[in-house]
Formats: structure tokens, sequence, C-alpha cells
């Protein structure tokens, strides 16, 4: 089989300049609650938000709006400041079709509970659903806080102060508005067990799932982000699966690059193997691709104080496991002729990035002269303390594999991570940007240099990489979280990025402190 390219998917994506920012997430996520994902003909009362209009707006659905005098309905939908174009019960069922639902969105708690209705807790954002339970699954309710997938919450703060807190992180600019409240699905029996199309995949798969408690979350802002389904078996305290959901065709990339990354990571062996899901089953549903994982068995990641933390030493270790059972060499040319795509890509996007060209380039160019072989390596892509849980007996569990290159840039998960690590290493003052976290804790001399300097020497010691080569590998790893970053930016606001900031200082700082230590001795 033919080896894929070095960095495979950074060299094919789009860096379309303010093309994920946050708040463009898809809407109507309730649709994921119904029994099949392409709900047919729907009509809707009330005024949804203009991103729950974008997912139903297409041909597959065909959406009106109002009820008209003739026709039925596979789906009629109550959005909220829907009460008075709301006919009576009676009169909404007659206009359904043969298992036709009705979604009804009104945050009150509607009428009396009826046999074929189910009723879901429901927290919104903005006016959409951003977390759905059946009404009494508490253990569901507790794990889905306890994993921070429960949306936000500032426990202990009255409701005004956390909106005036809110609007202070933001700098005067108030976040969409933030509601819990009830969903009805009414229609058809069973609406409260896991929906049709996922017990019909889990089934192809060799799972039934029918008595499963389960989830819905969808709190991520960004287009990118997906929809989860936690599933737990009967009685059980923790999920036995969690199903990922693309919100939008144009993101299926993403998740399958996770579903093949798991597929290969699996091939490692057990000390691989353990520390990330495993794939149970998957498919598409309404041109949606589904992915069924198992559930790894922890909560939150934390490790303040990360040079004395055994959950961060872990995760270090784990990361330079990673690497020394994938490595392959390659030449070093071939190696600078990825970065060198990445590099052109960056400065493309006209940012002020651009006046960091010739600096990167010359960053590339000591790769391509370098005279040994260039290590590449399996590599997470977004190792976050966020895509981290604290396993049992101080191990790391590494999660959300949608990003992983097979054939990537050693380091650059180990630094990504030291940063993220850095950056939770000390209590944030109030309103301090991140960037002064990591320049105390990560730019600068600090308690924690000789962790970090002990933990890049290891992986360069174990994965064959030169010292000389750290570097170029520093810079060019930021270039790329820069040219990520991007996406998420307005235009004429790419100087505003935390990555290019980083990126900035890094270049002008390599003399001092952490990095001098670190690239002390490596430069030619």
């Amino acid at each position: 089989m033919t080896d894929p390219p070095i960095l495979a998917l950074a060299r094919t994506t789009r860096y379309d300049v303010g093309g994920n920012r946050k708040g463009s997430a898809t809407g109507a996520t309730w649709s994921f609650l119904l029994p099949n994902l392409s709900p047919g003909r729907v009509a809707r009362l009330g005024v949804p938000n203009p991103a729950s209009r974008e997912r139903l707006d297409v041909p597959a659905h065909l959406s009106v709006d109002g009820l008209p005098d003739d026709g039925r309905f596979d789906v009629i939908w109550i959005a909220p400041g829907g009460d008075g174009l709301v006919p009576d019960r009676a009169t909404l069922r007659a206009r359904l079709t043969d298992g036709g639902l009705v979604v009804d969105e009104r945050p009150d708690l509607g009428a009396a509970h009826l046999e074929d209705m189910a009723r879901f807790r429901v927290l919104r954002r903005g006016g959409d659903t951003v977390v759905a339970t059946p009404v009494g699954q508490p253990v569901v309710d507790a794990w889905l806080r306890g994993r921070g997938l429960a949306g936000p919450s500032r426990p202990g703060l009255p409701g005004r102060l956390r909106r005036v807190a809110s609007v202070l992180r933001r700098g005067g600019r108030r976040s969409p508005s933030i509601a819990w409240g009830f969903l009805d699905l009414v229609g058809q029996p069973g609406l409260d067990r896991p929906p049709r199309y996922l017990r019909e995949l889990a089934a192809a798969g060799g799972y039934d799932i029918a008595d499963h408690a389960w989830a819905l979350s969808a709190t991520g802002s960004y287009r990118t982000q997906k929809i989860l389904v936690p599933l737990f078996a009967p009685g059980a305290p923790v999920p036995e699966f969690i199903v990922k959901l693309a919100r939008h065709s144009s993101v299926n990339r993403r998740l399958l690059v996770e579903l093949d990354g798991l597929h290969l990571l699996a091939t490692f062996g057990p000390t691989i193997a353990e520390r990330v899901p495993a794939i149970r089953f998957a498919g598409t549903c309404a041109g949606l691709l589904v992915v069924g994982e198992s559930a790894l068995d922890g909560g939150t990641f934390r490790a303040p104080a990360m040079q004395r933390h055994p959950l961060a030493a872990d995760a270090v270790a784990w990361l330079t496991e990673l690497g020394v059972r994938t490595v392959a060499p390659v030449d070093t040319g071939e190696a600078a002729a990825a970065l060198d795509e990445l590099v052109d890509m960056y400065v493309a996007a006209e940012g002020p990035g651009r006046a960091l060209a010739g600096e990167l380039r010359a960053q590339v160019e000591r790769i391509r002269r370098h005279p040994d072989l260039f290590p590449v390596v399996v590599q997470h892509g977004d190792p976050g303390t966020w895509n981290l849980i604290a396993m049992p007996g101080d191990r790391a569990g590494f999660l959300d594999w949608e990003n992983l290159e097979a054939r990537g840039m050693p380091l650059w998960d180990l630094f990504y991570l030291l940063r993220s690590l850095a950056v939770g290493s000390l209590p944030r003052r109030a309103l301090e940007r991140r960037l002064g976290h990591v320049q105390r804790t990560f730019l600068d001399a600090s308690e924690l240099t000789p962790f970090i300097v002990g933990a890049v020497r290891r992986y360069c010691a174990q994965v064959g990489l030169a010292d000389d080569l750290v570097e170029p590998l520093y810079h060019l790893g930021w270039m790329y979280q820069a040219l990520k970053e991007v996406t998420r930016l307005a235009p004429g606001h790419l100087g505003e990025g935390h990555f290019y900031a980083l990126l900035r200082r890094g270049l002008e700082r390599r003399g001092s402190g952490t990095l001098d230590s670190l690239f002390r001795g490596t430069r030619t």
C-alpha cells in the first residue's frame, strides 16, 4: 500500500478567512432527535433562528412557513413564538402524514403527557437546542455535567451576575441568551428511546441499543464541531458508546479522518489503543456521517503545576510513545516540500503573517538542508487538555482525532500539549489573556522550564530527531496553528489571532527564557 503524503490533511484543507467563525454552527439540532435524519416535508410555525433555517431550508426537507390550507407534513415544527399560529392538537394530527411528528419547542411545559409523546429537557443558546435529554434520566444529566457537555454554567452565581460576568469577559459584547426549557415530540410511541437511525446503525454493527439511556450534546459554537450522543446501557452510570455526527455534509471529512485514524491507531498495539476510543459502528444517514465509538472511562483532565503532576507526565510520555511506535524516516526534502505548501497558504491569507514569510521559509530551509533523515509520525493535531480525559491510575486518554495526520510532524503535538498545560498551570487573573499565561510559563524562564526542555529532549532522543531541528519545528508548528486560526477570525482581523501572536513572539524571543534553553546549541 502506498504511504499517504506527508501532512495530507493539512495540505488539502481550505483555509478560508472567517469560514469557521464562532457562532457559525448550523441549527435545528432537535432534528437529530427524530427517528430519521431526513425529516421530509416540514411546516414551521413561529420564527426560527437563522441557523435553524439553514439546516432545514434545503430541497431534501421542503420546508414551508406556516400551515397552508391543504397538504400534509412529515414534521410540524412549532418554534418559540409560534403560540398564536398553532391550531389545536387534533388539527395538527390531521395534517401529519402517517408516522409524522409534531416538534413543539415552546419553552413552557405545554400539554399534558400523551401516550405517543416524549418530553425532553433542553438547554437553548440563542434560541437553538444545544443539550437535550429525555425527562427522567438523572444519571445521564450528571454525566453530561461532569464531562462539560451540559452547556455553559457558572454554579454559585445568580443569573444576573452570570450575565454581567459573561458580558465583561467579552469586552462588552453580549453572548447569546441561554435558558433551560422543554421540547416535546408527539406522534409516535417510543420517541424517548434512541432514534431509529442510530438503532439501525448500531444493529448493523452487532449492538442492540434500544434500551439504552441517551442524550444529545451540541454545545460547540463552530460549524466544524460535532453532535455527540452518549448511550448508556441500562443502569450504567457511564456511557457504553459515544456517537459522533457531522452537523453538515461539508464537514463529513473531519469525522472520516477520525474514523480512519482510530482504525489505524488500533494497529499499534495495546499501549496506544487502550488510550483512545475504538470504533464500534459507523455509517451515513441523510448524507451525514455517523460514527459510534467506545467511551473511555475517565473524568475531566486537570493537571495544575504540570511539572509535578502525574497526569501531565503521563500525557507527555504517551505522546512520545506514539511518536516512537509510528516513526517513519523520510528524506528531508520531502518533508520540506510539504512545509513549503503550508507556508505558501499562510502567506496567501494576506494577514500580518506575510511579514514573517522570509523567516518562515528560512526555517523550512534548515530542515531541507539537514543531512539526516527526517522522522514523520502519526500526529493527533489538536491535543489540548480539552481533548484529554483523566483515566484511572493517573493515565491520560486522548479524544477527538479528526485532525490526525498519518504522516505528520514530530514535536508539533508535544509543543501543543505543553502550551495547553502551561496555560492551565497558574490561576487566571481577571480578564487576562491566554497569551500572557503562555509568555510567563512557556516563553519566559520559569519553574516549568526544566519540565518543558526535558520533555522535548526525551522526545527527540526516543524518536530519533536531531536537536538542531527543534527550533524550526517549533516556529513552523505555531505557523500551522495560525493558518488554521484564520478560519475563525474575521477578514482584516488576523493580527488578533492568539497563534499569530505566539508565532511572532517566539521568533522575537528565541534567544531568551525557555526558548533559549530549548534551542541553545542547536542553531546553525
